[in-house]
């Protein structure tokens, strides 16, 4: 996150309005390549919101995006409308998990499967001691050189509900994906905003 504030002269030095310099500004930075965000704000719009908000919701969020970018590619036609932006954002990268049909067949579900490599990476709580007012938390995982990349995943045994292990490759898929910043949801819709930022 980034921020740039400029103090302008005085109006009577100046041969600009504070809005005209702002949309100088605008053009002259052009669009920024992988940048989430971009506001340009005037100091006498601070806090004042956006022009615009347009709620869209609905169950599915592979039309929601689509549906939130038409919308925003609409709003762009009109005149005077500089900063279109939606409420969705990608959170951190993440590796998704999936389950193999045989780890069905030897009982294994996503549940089990989540937890184990959650116990492996980052740990499952073996032992809470008590020293004074603190709680020292010992935690159990594989060590270190055997966590730290994707390949130590798929050398990983997942052990079944017969107390047998199988090869991660065999029961699981990894893929890499983005989680989400936030979700918001109305009525248990998953809800986007578009909005126009003022000039």
């Amino acid at each position: 996150m980034g921020e740039v504030a400029i103090e302008l002269a005085a109006p009577e030095q100046r041969r600009y309005r504070s809005e005209e310099f702002g949309l100088l500004w605008r053009d002259a930075t052009g669009p920024i390549p992988e940048a989430v965000a971009l506001d340009f704000s005037l100091s006498r719009w601070s806090g004042a919101g956006s022009d615009i908000d347009m709620q869209l919701a609905g169950p599915d969020l592979g039309r929601l995006r689509p549906a939130a970018n038409e919308v925003k590619r609409r709003l762009r036609e009109y005149a005077g409308v500089y900063e279109v932006t939606d409420s969705f954002r990608a959170g951190k990268e993440e590796m998704k998990l999936g389950i193999k049909p045989a780890a069905e067949a030897l009982g294994l579900t996503l549940q089990d499967l989540g937890r184990q490599v959650r116990q492996a990476f980052y740990g499952e709580e073996a032992q809470r001691i008590q020293r004074g007012r603190d709680d020292i938390r010992v935690m159990v995982r594989y060590p270190r050189d055997e966590r730290r990349s994707l390949g130590d995943l798929e050398n990983m045994r997942i052990r079944n509900p017969d107390g047998g292990e199988v090869p991660f490759g065999q029961v699981a898929v990894v893929e890499p994906g983005r989680g989400f910043a936030s979700i918001r949801r109305v009525d248990r819709n998953r809800a986007l905003t578009a909005s126009v930022m003022p000039p």
